[in-house]
């Protein structure tokens, strides 16, 4: 995966409210940006790993499915 292809994953999370960010500055120049996951977007976690965990379960029902047929 393309670094930018991280931070735009990580922009649209903000927006959506699941993230939060804060920026520090480390040393004399650097800044350095901190992400916090919010209650929201726990509560999306949650939800994408049930659906996840649906969708694991249906497909080893095929596949059961197909071995019993086999």
């Amino acid at each position: 995966m393309l670094e930018g292809t991280l931070y735009l994953i990580l922009y649209k999370l903000v927006d959506a409210g699941y993230l939060s960010t804060y920026s520090k500055l480390v040393g004399k120049r650097r800044t350095r940006k901190y992400y916090h996951l919010e209650e929201k977007g726990k509560e999306y976690l949650m939800q994408m790993l049930h659906e996840y965990d649906e969708i694991s379960k249906g497909i080893a029902l095929i596949l059961d499915r197909e071995e019993e047929e086999a």
